[in-house]
């Protein structure tokens, strides 16, 4: 578990999310609860949630080869109340090379990996190496998002309120098999935001946009 809403998964090294997954109460605005998932893997696997009250099961199945996001706002009805549609997004890859915010203030996360931070903040360092900092704008409103490490390669990220995570990240080295360092992404969101990701050895510098209303997953196997 992150939180009392959120929890994350992973299927083969504890270091290594691949899975991350909340539940919210939305029953004030369609009169039910609602299930998100972000996957930093296209394994396939099969999610299961179940409601302890009343014994309902929602199965979700992802197949191999498949970067899955998703947001199923009729999960779990309560009777009685009306519902809404079911949003749900098919693999998605964004990639947008930048440098800067979408702001044009500066990088966010100098000092990060140098200074080893662990608590929650603006941003965090990952494989020792990479800075990592998010941008986010709602309703004409940018902020930082704030941050935690999960493990040595990967970390989460929320907007508005600590007990609802937005994002998992996470930087593997892949250079023993394609040269490269790879850096994946899992949405529990569809607000607009900008991923930075900083390589603190060669200066060089990713930005990762997700425009609003899409809620994706990304994977880039030749980031650094």
């Amino acid at each position: 578990a992150l939180t009392g809403d959120s929890g994350y998964f992973w299927f083969f090294d504890e270091n290594n999310a691949e899975l991350v997954v909340k539940v919210l109460d939305g029953r004030a605005v369609n009169g039910h609860y609602w299930v998100f998932y972000g996957a930093l893997s296209d394994v396939a696997y099969t999610l299961e949630v179940r409601d302890t009250l009343t014994g309902e099961v929602k199965t979700y199945t992802n197949p191999a080869g498949r970067l899955t996001s998703r947001a199923d706002t009729m999960a779990f009805a309560v009777p009685g109340q009306a519902g809404a549609p079911v949003l749900s997004a098919p693999n998605e890859l964004g990639f947008l090379a930048s440098s800067g915010l979408a702001t044009g203030k500066a990088f966010p996360t100098v000092g990060f990996c140098g200074d080893n931070v662990t608590t929650p903040s603006t941003g965090f360092c990952l494989g020792g190496r990479f800075d990592v900092a998010v941008e986010w704008r709602a309703n004409g409103t940018t902020g930082l998002a704030r941050g935690a490490v999960l493990g040595y390669h990967s970390g989460y990220f929320w907007f508005f309120g600590q007990n609802n995570v937005e994002l998992v990240v996470k930087v593997l080295d892949g250079r023993a098999v394609n040269g490269r360092f790879w850096f994946f992404s899992g949405a529990l969101t569809d607000v607009e935001h900008w991923i930075h990701v900083r390589d603190n050895e060669t200066g060089e510098e990713r930005v990762y946009h997700n425009p609003p209303g899409r809620l994706a997953s990304r994977a880039d196997t030749d980031a650094f």
